[in-house]
């Protein structure tokens, strides 16, 4: 279950990021480039100290390997939709940012490993309805996106 926990909050973060970024990146590539520097590391590291937190083994520096390996698979997995499928621009995804941020999404949960662990581990393991919050608020997020891209506000 762990595992799910994680691919549903990446999803969540992914696409709530992405909803966070449209608007400014549309009005202004800077702009949405700043704010993809300076916001999205705190939800993305927040994600990761949760997820990381909830590993039901002893090990936390094993959860931040899976951790990572997760968040960047489905990161690059995402992006490939959202560029490739949604958006039909994949001369857009490859650019520097992109890789600096899935290198950043692959770095992060050990960064958030040396902050966390020494603290408290969550104490009930994670189950299948601990899954179903992130996934929801990821479609709305989703939904918002494909709705802004279809009828543009800038």
């Amino acid at each position: 279950m762990w595992y799910i926990y994680n691919i549903a909050v990446c999803f969540c973060v992914y696409w709530l990021s992405n909803l966070i970024l449209w608007v400014p990146w549309s009005v202004s590539p800077i702009l949405g480039q700043t704010l993809m520097l300076t916001v999205n590391p705190f939800i993305w590291g927040y994600a990761s100290y949760k997820c990381i937190i909830s590993y039901p083994k002893q090990n936390l520096f094993v959860g931040s390997v899976y951790n990572s390996l997760i968040f960047t698979l489905v990161a690059i997995l995402s992006d490939l939709i959202f560029f490739g499928w949604i958006r039909n621009a994949m001369d857009n995804l490859m650019h520097r940012t992109t890789l600096y941020s899935w290198s950043f999404v692959f770095v992060l949960p050990y960064l958030v490993y040396l902050i966390a662990k020494k603290r408290n581990r969550r104490d009930d393991s994670v189950v299948l309805r601990d899954s179903l919050v992130p996934v929801s608020v990821g479609a709305v997020c989703l939904l918002c996106i494909l709705y802004m891209i279809h009828n543009p506000l800038v």
